[in-house]
């Protein structure tokens, strides 16, 4: 497994800005030149409450193609990057779109107690009203009932992956809600935060001028923020 080297950012800090929004996390990372750090459209949450703000907790699949694995063997690569999870960790999936569903109820129940914020399943997930009862907040492209067995497996975890069209380091700062899924690279996770948060307060003043009836353009000239 590879290293699990992240940038101290403490639980405190994460809460501290779990009220940010994706979009304006994308815009700080967009003017710092991080123009490819939003997931693919389709990773979608399981339920519309879902949020995540977390550490990436990279897992790596293939498709099962004239496979069938001893009894012992099945789930083996997965069980073992589950038992490891630490707490504030986000699981991300990556090549997992393979008709099965990769993640269900009792791998949340496991990764929440475990501590872990959340998963990111480029593939399919199962027993989503259980989920979202255990609160545990989910990401997928898809629900299917199809369990991943002979269909998908994990092969590898803790390494560099490519996720919904972006690359995901183990220990990047993953930011999901409703609107889409955000990586924030680890060496700059706490400047992006801070920034962004100094924008939301912008969009804010921006809001309640709108409100107040001036107009886009003068609103929009002021604050250059829209």
């Amino acid at each position: 497994m590879a290293g699990r080297e992240r940038k101290t950012v403490e639980k405190s800090i994460l809460d501290e800005y779990r009220n940010l929004y994706s979009g304006v996390i994308s815009d700080i990372l967009d003017t710092l030149g991080f123009r490819n750090q939003v997931m693919n459209y389709k990773i979608r949450p399981i339920y519309p409450e879902a949020k995540i703000v977390g550490f990436a907790f990279t897992i790596y699949a293939e498709k099962m193609v004239g496979k069938c694995l001893p009894v012992l063997d099945r789930y083996k690569i997965e069980f073992e990057a589950i038992d490891l999870l630490k707490k504030d960790d986000v699981v991300v999936v990556a090549n997992a779109n393979y008709c099965g569903a990769f993640w269900g109820e009792l791998l949340s129940t496991k990764a929440k107690s475990k501590g872990a914020r959340g998963a990111i399943i480029e593939g399919f997930a199962r027993d989503c009203a259980k989920i979202k009862e255990l609160d545990f907040p989910v990401f997928s492209i898809g629900i299917t009932p199809a369990d991943s067995h002979m269909r998908v497996e994990a092969v590898s975890f803790g390494h560099v992956v490519t996720c919904g069209g972006v690359k995901v380091n183990q220990g990047d700062l993953i930011f999901a809600d409703f609107d889409g899924v955000v990586v924030i690279p680890s060496e700059i996770i706490e400047p992006v935060l801070i920034k962004a948060k100094e924008k939301g307060l912008t969009e804010g003043k921006v809001r309640d001028e709108l409100r107040g009836g001036k107009s886009v353009k003068e609103v929009y000239k002021k604050y250059k923020v829209m």
